[in-house]
């Protein structure tokens, strides 16, 4: 589009915006991504709580695990020095 005047000439170039791409989401489209937000914060909890009883297992194991060993290694002294 050509836009004349006494002293201004001026081509405007008018483009299409692209249909795919809306300027603002829908309103329901940001509940589901808070929805799904909220959802996978209490899941990412509940990981860590299972991971957290899970460690704490390990541990006390390990920790019966060791006391059982040195008293093994006691126990075979003793019956060295016999």
């Amino acid at each position: 589009m050509v836009m004349r005047g006494p002293h201004i000439r001026a081509v405007l170039i008018l483009l299409p915006l692209p249909a795919a791409r809306p300027v603002h989401p829908p309103a329901a489209a940001v509940v589901r991504i808070k929805g799904a937000i909220k959802k996978l914060s209490e899941e990412l909890h509940e990981m860590e709580v299972r991971i957290g009883v899970v460690s704490h297992t390990l541990l006390q194991l390990s920790v019966k695990n060791r006391r059982l060993m040195q008293a093994q290694a006691v126990f075979s002294d003793d019956e060295e020095d016999a």
